[in-house]
């Protein structure tokens, strides 16, 4: 309940994808490359940036293991976290902890189908998958006093297209979100006017039942309404979940970035 001016370091201590200097065909531009086995496996690593077959190098690992030997994560947490106070962090922003820290826990979604990019909240048993996934993160945490507050995913991946929408009103009649899109259509913006509504979608339904079975293309501004409320619905259910299972601690929502938004309004949509 007390105002709080945070200010976090990201990524600390350095995680896994600081492997991400590209090595195979460049060995010729480096004057040093240690051993793949050994103290500097640690070091070297596969699969970034979707390259499968290459290696990758991270010169910030060997170059702590070249100082401080096995033992060199020990000295970085400790190093990284008497300077964080000296220089007036808060504690660890985004992608980080450190012990007896403050710190964000991210949580995913990661077995929880997609209906298109994002799970069909409105489907009971999806919900469900939903609420226990995020159940199995937060549960053994909700009493753990450095967690100032959740999130859920990141960046461009928790943000609801007008593209996503246009895929859901082309699937079928049994989907819960493409009928509850036309619902909220059918009621919000035409006024329960079916003949109207499917006309403007491109449909020749007239009758309900029909809307549902039919692919379905709104104009740009209907597409956006359905956005917003589709998002609402989302974000909603994200937040009361999260809210239901740790009374403790806040919500902080996703961490959007300005560049991947659909429009200024969602500052407020979540």
């Amino acid at each position: 309940g007390n105002p709080c001016f945070y200010l976090g370091l990201c990524a600390v201590p350095p995680a896994p994808w600081e492997i991400m200097t590209p090595i195979t065909g460049r060995e010729f531009l480096f004057e040093w490359l240690p051993p793949k086995e050994g103290l500097y496996s640690e070091a070297w690593g596969k699969g970034f940036w979707g390259e499968n077959e290459k290696d990758f190098f991270c010169f910030h690992y060997a170059n702590m293991m070249r100082k401080y030997g096995k033992e060199w994560r020990k000295f970085e947490e400790e190093m990284t976290r008497r300077r964080l106070r000296a220089w007036g962090f808060s504690g660890v922003g985004k992608w980080g902890r450190l012990e007896e820290m403050p710190y964000f826990p991210i949580l995913g979604r990661w077995n929880v189908p997609n209906l298109v990019n994002h799970p069909d909240i409105f489907d009971e048993k999806i919900r469900e998958k939903f609420r226990e996934e995020l159940r199995s993160q937060i549960e053994k945490r909700v009493n753990d006093p450095y967690i100032v507050g959740w999130s859920l995913g990141n960046e461009y991946d928790e943000i609801i297209s007008r593209e996503e929408i246009r895929e859901i009103l082309l699937k079928g009649a049994d989907v819960p979100a493409k009928r509850a899109l036309i619902d909220f259509a059918l009621e919000k913006i035409y006024k329960g006017d079916i003949k109207r509504m499917a006309e403007a979608w491109k449909g020749e339904a007239e009758e309900k039942e029909k809307l549902y079975e039919e692919k379905l293309v709104p104009p740009s501004r209907d597409l956006e309404e359905l956005r917003r409320f589709y998002s609402e619905k989302y974000y909603e259910f994200v937040y009361k979940t999260v809210k239901e299972l740790d009374p403790n601690h806040l919500f902080l929502g996703f961490w959007i970035i300005p560049s991947w938004w659909e429009d200024e309004d969602y500052w407020e949509l979540f």
